[in-house]
């Protein structure tokens, strides 16, 4: 045994609707969030023998070197360059999503929803999740952001966005009895939904899209306590076969080249997205925005 951490009151941090709260989020609307964090650090440090357990670890047998083609550097999105939401609104990615963007060349360009006034000059928007409905009054109130959004998705400029992301690029958002405006480029509104949902999901692209072509097998997984409620005679871009999505099995709502989705993608189950999104990119570049 290298250490013990005994039960400790420092160590508690907020929970909510869908887990813990976020570092972004804790920096900016909690009290005390650095503290409690650097106390856990200092519990840590007393109870737990760190240095040993680099020495155990150093003297473990060397792994084998393995140089798996899923991260394989290549050109396919050299020149794109990919707006990425990342504030405290927005923070959920897989970070490997990001790097195989980059590994394809392309340039990665991290925005705020919530905070910039305009989208940054780039050739596709990538919207992650987060809890955009804690923060509904200031996206909603980001007047300049909202044009810009909605400006790109007249130029069809590629869009991508999952979960809280879908929920943003809806009319609106109803939460504990207020509604906010939002993209409006979803033809939906979200509200809190009646059962928190958490599945794996797997199923085919129906269509083409800046996901890729029909028929390509996708796999990822939904966790929210959302629902969005659709108007008809949608366009969706996802068929699950496991899996609710937005409505019935369906998900990934198209608008022209905007998909957005509850499904949370992974690049090493579906490997053909970043590849496929980066194409759509770069056939479409425009001009600065």
């Amino acid at each position: 045994m290298v250490g013990v951490i005994r039960r400790n009151e420092d160590m508690h941090l907020a929970m909510r609707h869908l887990g813990l709260v976020p570092v972004l989020e804790g920096k900016t609307r909690h009290e005390g969030f650095a503290d409690r964090v650097a106390r856990i650090r200092e519990i840590v440090e007393d109870g737990i023998d760190l240095g040993r357990i680099i020495e155990i670890a150093r003297g473990a047998e060397p792994l084998p070197e393995v140089q798996p083609d899923l991260y394989r550097k290549n050109s396919v999105g050299e020149g794109v360059r990919i707006g990425v939401a990342r504030d405290e609104a927005f923070n959920f990615y897989y970070r490997d999503n990001l790097e195989m963007m980059e590994l394809a060349g392309a340039e990665v360009v991290p925005y705020s929803p919530v905070h910039d006034k305009a989208l940054p000059d780039v050739d596709g928007i990538y919207i992650g999740g987060g809890y955009p409905e804690i923060y509904a009054r200031e996206l909603s109130e980001n007047a300049g952001m909202l044009s810009s959004l909605e400006r790109a998705h007249e130029r069809d400029l590629p869009m991508y966005a999952e979960c809280g992301g879908l929920m943003y690029l809806g009319r609106e958002i109803e939460w504990d009895g207020e509604r906010q405006e939002m993209a409006g480029l979803v033809p939906g509104k979200a509200r809190r939904g009646e059962v928190r949902v958490v599945s794996y999901v797997h199923g085919r692209l129906a269509r083409d899209s800046p996901l890729g072509s029909a028929g390509e097998a996708i796999m990822g997984h939904e966790f929210h306590h959302s629902e969005m409620i659709m108007d008809e005679g949608l366009d969706y871009a996802i068929r699950l076969e496991r899996g609710r999505g937005i409505k019935g099995g369906w998900d990934g709502v198209c608008q022209g080249n905007m998909v957005a989705s509850y499904t949370h993608i992974h690049s090493a189950s579906f490997r053909g997205f970043p590849a496929n999104f980066l194409g759509a990119c770069k056939a479409r570049q425009w001009p600065s925005l």
